[in-house]
């Protein structure tokens, strides 16, 4: 497992992490335009309301997260993500800004904004649960399930450019 001390960080490249990642509060990581963040393993960015973590592009944009084949689950709270472009020319095939693919997650207290992309948030064979979260600026959908189980509570889709909740074979409860 690997975790990013505190403090403020530039990625420059692409980070691939083979393992499991934790990101403590008060973690600013910026990434260059054709920068992004693969987990392969589970992700853990707890943030508190006094010290988030935020996750954005040094400039203009960035090209954001996946998490794939999650033996645990994932979780992110008091997490701000900004200023996703997503384009497809990184070895995976993924319509996300931010990506959870076989991964479960619980995603509380947090904003995901201004996400260029198919989806701002695709969660795929993955079990959710999504509270008191903010989608702002959404190109096309804020949050899309595919063949994904959970709850959403307290969540709040401004400005979509699609769906707000786009469900493909998945079940919500609310």
């Amino acid at each position: 497992s690997y975790e990013i001390k505190p403090g403020n960080w530039i990625a420059n490249k692409p980070i691939i992490i083979e393992g499991d990642l934790k990101i403590p509060p008060g973690v600013t990581l910026q990434f260059s335009k054709n920068s992004y963040l693969i987990v392969k393993g589970s992700l853990s960015a707890i943030g508190t309301k006094e010290n988030p973590i935020n996750l954005k592009p040094i400039l203009n944009s960035w090209k954001g997260i996946y998490v794939l084949n999650a033996a645990t689950k994932s979780q992110l709270s008091n997490v701000n993500i900004s200023n996703i472009k997503r384009d497809f020319d990184t070895d995976y095939f993924l319509t996300g800004c931010i990506t959870f693919l076989g991964s479960d997650i619980d995603i509380f207290e947090s904003k995901i904004e201004k996400c260029l992309s198919e989806d701002s948030l695709n969660l795929v064979n993955s079990i959710f649960n999504i509270s008191f979260t903010a989608f702002n600026d959404s190109l096309s959908d804020a949050i899309d399930l595919d063949y994904s189980s959970g709850t959403i509570n307290n969540v709040q889709i401004s400005t979509s450019g699609g769906d707000g909740l786009d469900l493909s074979n998945s079940k919500a409860f609310f």
